[in-house]
């Protein structure tokens, strides 16, 4: 009889942009000159930051294949304004690699990393379903002195309902019935997988007030389920 293990179910996360190099697929796209330096140090003791020189109207470009923002609250990052400062930027969201409105910040100070927290919703960019960049852009008509970046990420929004293992067992017939909770109204995908690593999507349902049952035939002697949540 095949069996059947169900794998621990995932949560949304924050999503990392920049941390000492560039992760889950984000990268710079050629525009301002960009170098990664080890000086000044990090803000928050990390190996590497980004080191921007602006010429006019210019940008720092992170892209990234575009994805679903919906899980995703706040744009995050940290900027240093260098030995100079003054440096006067905006931050741009790109949807299909089209830039929306430019949110000014205040100019940035000298030697000093300030920490900025941004919504997407202030980006035009919240539950949008083709983010696929940012902008941090000087709007000026001369060179804007170097400045640097540093642990870029995307927030998680708060409040989201881990999926739940409620009961499982093997069945006679060879299938494996088991059941799922959640928050009412929140949308998930089951998936599988029979190595842990490539996953499959088998439906996507939404839980109501009572666990959500599914009675499942495995096609491997190793068969692992999962479940996450979907916007």
């Amino acid at each position: 009889m095949a069996g059947a293990l169900l794998a621990g179910f995932a949560a949304r996360a924050d999503q990392e942009i920049f941390a000492d190099n560039f992760q889950n697929g984000w990268f710079v796209q050629p525009w301002a000159a960009t170098a990664l330096t080890n000086s000044p140090l990090s803000p928050n003791d990390g190996a590497l930051v980004m080191a921007v020189n602006c010429g006019p109207f210019e940008a720092l470009d992170l892209r990234a294949p575009a994805f679903d923002a919906s899980p995703y609250a706040n744009l995050i990052f940290w900027l240093h304004g260098g030995a100079a400062g003054g440096q006067s930027l905006s931050v741009q969201a790109l949807l299909n690699g089209i830039p929306q409105a430019a949110f000014p910040l205040p100019e940035l100070l000298p030697n000093v990393w300030t920490n900025f927290v941004i919504p997407l919703a202030a980006l035009g960019a919240s539950n949008s379903p083709a983010l696929n960049g940012f902008y941090i852009y000087n709007f000026n008509d001369a060179a804007a002195p170097t400045f640097f970046v540093a642990d870029v990420s995307l927030q998680a929004r708060p409040g989201v309902v881990r999926p739940s293992f409620v009961a499982g067992a093997s069945r006679s017939d060879g299938q494996v019935g088991f059941s799922l909770a959640g928050a009412p109204g929140q949308k998930f995908v089951l998936q599988t997988s029979t190595n842990l690593a490539n996953w499959q999507p088998v439906s996507t349902n939404t839980f109501g007030s009572a666990p959500f049952p599914f009675v499942v035939a495995p096609s491997s002697p190793r068969q692992f389920y999962r479940a996450t949540t979907a916007p």
